[in-house]
């Protein structure tokens, strides 16, 4: 049994075929946290499409949004992971922070 489900960097834009808000996540009924970079510059991943993935979670008993910003030296392509997009610079406080949330699923 899935005990939650955390999304990182999250492919949000709705033109873009298996983009997270066009999935069937209403009907997911699991604790799910959804971390993103605020400075993500990738096309797919805009920072301000990301609270659709929440209201699209109507029937998880717990969601968390946790909009990081931190880290440090982003290189090449703002779609791969030496940028913001994976979390660079910044990789172990990312793990941190969902293996706290996945100990303990709050709001």
């Amino acid at each position: 049994e899935v005990a939650g489900l955390v999304l990182t960097a999250s492919v949000t834009r709705h033109g873009k075929p298996g983009a997270v808000p066009t999935q069937d996540i209403a009907s997911l009924r699991l604790p799910v946290l959804v971390m993103h970079h605020q400075r993500d510059a990738c096309a797919l991943c805009q920072p301000h499409e990301v609270p659709n993935i929440l209201r699209g979670l109507r029937q998880a008993p717990v969601k968390k949004l946790l909009m990081v910003d931190g880290g440090a030296g982003p290189s090449g392509d703002p779609c791969h992971a030496l940028h913001w997009h994976g979390f660079i610079g910044m990789e172990a406080e990312a793990v941190r922070l969902v293996a706290e949330w996945m100990r303990d699923p709050r709001p």
